[in-house]
């Protein structure tokens, strides 16, 4: 059972006319009872 679930995450940033891409399609799953880091 996931506790935490992401899918599909983007952010981009505009600057001017360039866009910068900080994140493209991310998931994340965090079972109950997993202890991660270093993300």
């Amino acid at each position: 059972m996931s506790i935490v679930k992401i899918n599909n995450v983007h952010k981009k940033y505009v600057l001017g006319k360039t866009e910068v891409h900080a994140v493209r399609d991310i998931s994340l799953s965090v079972e109950k009872g997993r202890a991660n880091s270093g993300l």
